[in-house]
Order: C-alpha cells, then structure tokens, then sequence
C-alpha cells in the first residue's frame, strides 16, 4: 500500500477503521508502532484481503457489535491514489531512545522545537472484569534531536523509558520540509526489549534543556489554568447547573417528585427505551449495571447524543478517570462509569423544554445501540 511495503495493517470494528503497523524484532521478540491509518468505512471491519492489484477489500458487519460506520454489513474496496502522505514511516527502539523514520524530509526548525512533541508512557490494569484502565501514565522528557543528513530520520533521546509499557508519541508540531503537518501526527510503539547499540552522543547542537522539577510544575500548573480559563469562557452565558449531583437538594422539602430505576439487559441494552418526565419536574434516577461491562448513563441534548458519544471515544489515555464523560455543554446530566453490579443515584430537575433527549451509555462503542429516551411532556 504504496510507500508502507511490509507492514501490517488491522481492522477495528467497533471504531470501523483500519490502523498500520510496524513491527521489528529485537533480541527474537517483536515490538514495534502502530498508528491510525484509515477512517469512515460503512461498517465494523473483520477482514481484509489482498487483490491481485495491490488494492485492499474490507469485508464489514455490525451484527451483535454496533461500529461507528452505522451499516449492518458491507464490503468495501481501498486503493492508493498515488500520493505519498507525509508521514511516520517507521518507528525503531534505540538504547536511548527511538528514531523515526518519514515519508518526506522534515522541517528542521519545527522538529527541533520541544514543543512539537510530546511523548509519554503508560500500561494497562489487566483483571478479569471487562474493560482495562490506563495506569502508571508517566511523561517522557526528551534529552536530544538529531535530524539526518537527508531530513528523513529523526533521533529522539528520551528520560524515563519503561519497559513493558505502551509509548505514546505524538508529533502535532512537526511539518515536512515543503511544510506540511503528518496526516496521522500520534502513534504508540509497545517496548518489550531495548536494543544493543551506543547511545546518542548528546553536545551543543542537539541537546534539549529539560525543565527542572519546580519549572515542569509551573508548567503544568499554568496549562491547568490556561484549561480552566477556556472552560469558563466556554460556559459563561450558560445556566450554571450540577450534571452528576448524587445528593438530594436541601429545597427538595417534599422529595422528588418522581423515582426513576434503571438497569441493563445483554445485548447492551439499558432496560428501559423511553422514559416519562414531566418539564421542570424533580427526578431521582438510579441506575445499577447488573451487566458484564463497565457502563453509564448519559442524558443529552436533543440531536446530540451521537457527537457526546464520538467526543468520548477521543478523550485519549484519561477518558476512563472522567468515566467517559467528555466536557461539553450538550450533556445536561450523567451518572459515573460503573463496574458490574455497581449503582449510582443521581438528582435533576428534568428540562423545562418539552422534547426528547436521548440517553446513551458513553463507553467506546456502546453509544450506538445503548441508547433511550427522556421524553419531557
């Protein structure tokens, strides 16, 4: 598939995208990078075959699964129209470091700035319940770049490497020489083994200034603010409202006016499809997931539970710390992510508006099928 000879590609169904791989062997154990490659196929991909022509067909379904491709089924046929992307070619472990390999010679001014990268580290709790959280998330400061002569390989020197974890790296301020940005600018390469070989020998012209501790807190102390800031910009002419309120309010001297149980059932599906509250009424939902899988409810704003459920799925690595809740104003309430046979209660007054706004579940690809309504008379 034009100039990524050699490596793997693989289907997701759940997300309906094909991710590239590339693997190399070191010390007779494979590891290597994996990246996005392609988006927006019909359906949940299961296999891929070759043509004769070097072009790919992709055999589809979403039956039992729900994909974001929306069809039930389909087969689709991918080909390269010729152009050369610029890209991450390859990815290579070094002693200190990895050495990325692109498509185009780069920009050395935009590779040699820190602060086009950003590389970090992490790994998985694995357990028997379903679903895996990222743990032991840890950044990766770099100590050195150094370009190649031709502008094709970059050498990365890096603090703080782990093996047996998951790098992230991430390259949104790289540009190619002619200045263009990577068409895919994240990947994540899993270290399992690190090389023999000499380490990077770091002087005036490739060294990298690391912030000391006191100047890396300032830092991420002032990108805090900087978040806050933009989320208050972000709701300032909105109705301040409490979306996961878990304790009954004090003006509530008569109760709710109305109790609301939800559960599961198999096939992710919540137990109930439509629910009945009046405008302006006062609501106690709880919701227990008597499932197998890690779930949550989420009320949205009418015609907006299918963009809550896309922003969920690109939360990134700490999407599971905010139980899948993206910030947004379009969900107006939400319970926290649940474990099996965990409950949650939550306490809202139902919109004034009369309408319907749709529940979901936010968990990667369960919005799609798990799914209700709040139907306000």
């Amino acid at each position: 598939m034009g100039p990524f000879y050699g490596q793997l590609f693989v289907g997701d169904q759940g997300q309906s995208k094909l991710m590239r791989v590339y693997l190399e062997k070191i010390k007779e154990v494979y590891q290597g990078m994996v990246w996005p490659f392609k988006e927006g196929f019909s359906s949940g991909i299961l296999r891929m075959n070759w043509g004769s022509d070097g072009s790919m067909f992709v055999g589809m379904t979403s039956r039992g699964w729900s994909s974001t491709g929306g069809g039930l089924y389909g087969l689709q046929r991918l080909e390269w129209n010729g152009k050369v992307p610029f890209e991450m070619k390859t990815v290579q472990a070094k002693v200190d470091g990895f050495e990325i390999e692109f498509t185009e010679p780069v920009d050395e001014s935009s590779v040699k700035n820190p602060s086009s990268w950003a590389l970090s580290s992490f790994t998985y709790q694995y357990h028997h319940e379903y679903g895996s959280p990222v743990i032991n998330l840890g950044s990766c400061p770099i100590k050195a770049i150094e370009i190649s002569e031709d502008g094709l390989k970059v050498r990365l020197v890096l603090d703080s490497m782990r093996l047996g974890y998951i790098h992230e790296i991430k390259a949104e301020g790289v540009r190619s020489s002619t200045h263009y940005a990577l068409l895919h600018n994240y990947g994540y390469y899993t270290l399992n083994n690190f090389p023999d070989g000499e380490k990077l020998v770091i002087n005036a012209d490739n060294k990298v200034a690391i912030p000391s501790t006191m100047e890396h807190q300032h830092m991420m102390m002032e990108t805090e603010k900087n978040k806050l800031t933009e989320n208050k910009i972000k709701t300032s002419n909105l109705k301040p409202t409490i979306k996961h309120q878990t304790q009954q309010p004090t003006s509530w001297t008569k109760g709710p006016d109305q109790v609301i149980e939800m559960g599961t059932k198999p096939g992710l599906k919540f137990d109930q499809e439509v629910l009945n509250v009046k405008s302006g009424s006062k609501v106690k939902l709880i919701f227990k997931n008597n499932d197998d899988m890690l779930h949550n409810l989420v009320i949205t704003l009418p015609g907006r539970a299918d963009k809550v459920g896309k922003q969920a799925v690109e939360m990134g690595l700490n999407a599971e710390k905010f139980n899948f809740i993206p910030n947004t104003t379009d969900i107006l309430f939400h319970t926290l992510l649940l474990h099996p046979k965990e409950s949650d209660a939550i306490y809202f007054v139902a919109p004034e508006k009369a309408g319907n706004y749709v529940y979901i579940c936010s968990y990667p690809g369960h919005y799609l099928v798990m799914r209700g309504i709040l139907k306000v008379y």
